[in-house]
């Protein structure tokens, strides 16, 4: 009742103890090269960690500074704090000798050439000096200037 020829089969060779330490051997060395992987691992994000709060910290440094522009146009003075925000910026201006009643505009220019709007107002009569607080979306480290124009576009004081 054969089926085919008859194959030989060989029992499994007994586990003594050179399989024992050569499979013990194979797991040590597995370990140890998890081992060292894991600590590569971790010393490599520290150090990208390390380097991003650094930059980061810079940046940020750099950011929060306030900048300062002034200027002078006869007896028109302007002094402008630029506060930096997310892409745009927070201007604080001082505007003194603007004729009273004269319509003023806030304009702060980007190193782009592009004015942005930053506030107006209408020179007061009585009051030496106007403190505005505007905005402009223009990155504070692209700022060029600061200036208070007429509606029609004259410059009355230009500030850097």
């Amino acid at each position: 009742m054969s089926s085919g020829p008859a194959r030989a089969v060989h029992p499994p060779a007994p586990a003594g103890p050179a399989p024992l330490r050569a499979a013990l051997a194979r797991i040590r060395r597995e370990r140890a090269r998890y081992r060292r992987r894991r600590a590569l691992a971790t010393t490599f994000t520290a150090v990208l960690l390390a380097a991003g709060a650094l930059t980061g910290g810079v940046v940020v440094a750099w950011q929060d500074r306030p900048a300062t522009f002034h200027g002078t146009a006869g007896d028109i003075r302007l002094a402008a704090t630029v506060h930096p925000a997310d892409g745009w910026s927070r201007i604080v201006a001082t505007v003194a000798g603007v004729r009273p009643g004269q319509p003023c505009l806030l304009v702060a220019t980007g190193d782009d050439g592009v004015a942005h709007l930053a506030g107006s107002w209408v020179a007061a009569a009585g009051e030496g000096t106007t403190e505005l607080t505007g905005a402009a979306l223009v990155d504070p480290g692209d700022l060029r200037s600061i200036s208070v124009q007429t509606p029609d576009g004259h410059v009355l004081v230009f500030a850097v």
